[in-house]
């Protein structure tokens, strides 16, 4: 007997996570039998993006009845989500929600708070040239 968890894209990530909660806590075992040795649970996923973390590494390799079976196209980009050096701009979701407009005129936009809007350019490029904040400064 075993038990068999499958997914797609965002549901193989929750097949991966479904299958180590099911090892780790001991749920792969028959119920009231302390003896047992359960049964393996085999998880197969398709188009998975990366899940977890090394910690999460270390649970599946020490799970001798934890397999599985990741089935992937070589260029399908979901497979880097999220890139190995994710980074994440906070500055440019702020000036861009955080503020008041009067009517249809872009040059009306008022910031509601007192950040300097060339941190927006910190490390990107992402302001409008009129603002003329050099790029990655």
């Amino acid at each position: 007997m075993s038990i068999t968890v499958t997914g797609h894209s965002l549901g193989s990530v929750l097949a991966t996570l479904n299958a180590a909660d099911l090892v780790a806590n001991g749920y792969y075992k028959p119920t009231g039998s302390d003896t047992a040795s359960g049964c393996v649970v085999m998880t197969i996923v398709f188009a998975s993006p990366r899940v977890g973390d090394s910690a999460l590494r270390t649970v599946f390799e020490e799970q001798n009845l934890l397999r599985v079976l990741r089935i992937t196209n070589k260029n399908d980009i979901v497979l880097d989500v999220p890139p190995v050096l994710f980074l994440h701009n906070l500055e440019n979701y702020p000036h861009g929600i955080a503020g008041t407009s009067q009517g249809d005129d872009d040059d009306d936009f008022v910031l509601a708070f007192d950040r300097d809007i060339s941190l927006v350019n910190k490390g990107f490029d992402l302001l409008n040239d009129k603002h003329r904040v050099p790029p990655n400064w």
